[in-house]
């Protein structure tokens, strides 16, 4: 009787992903990531994040959860229907957010925010996929020791977007960032 006028709570449950995050696997590791010893791990890594597998058994694959293939290949064999509206929401979001920025960065910019606001419908045209906004060294899941890719966590800012806007992330997995000398690849 004391529940009657109250709200429910609701429960969620779900399996723990296997492996531990990228970052962690890096942190915990002797190594320096730019040793013989660490690149064919990252070999692995990135040969998961990045290839395009093409073969007639993607259904299959692709429905497997024991192995994660390709998750950039995932997202673009899997393009995803959207209404008209969406994609012009999309568009004029882009073109506001560019001309935003045209006017608000230094000129050395300039050339750069023109670039892909004379791009927008090539940028449009791409399949639109879901993308994860958050793609960095802790919500990606790997296996403790061999470093494959098992998982990709923490969706919540999942958003439908033309294929490759976050691809940048890429650019984190393939090199490091140091100090003294900026990128090294």
């Amino acid at each position: 009787d004391e529940t009657r006028d109250r709200e429910p709570l609701y429960v969620y449950l779900m399996s723990r992903m296997p492996g531990i995050t990228q970052l962690d696997f890096v942190l915990t590791h002797d190594f320096p990531q730019d040793s013989p010893e660490y690149f064919p791990l990252r070999q692995n890594f990135i040969g998961d994040i990045a290839q395009f597998v093409f073969s007639e058994s993607w259904p299959s694959i692709l429905a497997s959860t024991d192995m994660f293939p390709s998750f950039f290949a995932r997202s673009w064999l899997a393009p995803q229907a959207v209404s008209h509206e969406y994609r012009n929401g999309l568009k004029n979001s882009y073109i506001r957010d560019l001309k935003l920025l045209h006017r608000s960065l230094p000129c050395r910019f300039q050339m750069v925010i023109q670039t892909c606001l004379a791009s927008i419908e090539d940028i449009m045209s791409l399949p639109l996929v879901l993308a994860h906004k958050d793609f960095g060294a802790c919500n990606l899941l790997v296996d403790e020791t061999s470093y494959p890719l098992k998982g990709v966590i923490d969706w919540a800012e999942a958003v439908v977007c033309p294929f490759g806007l976050n691809l940048h992330s890429l650019q984190a997995f393939t090199g490091t960032m140091h100090l003294r000398n900026g990128l090294s690849r």
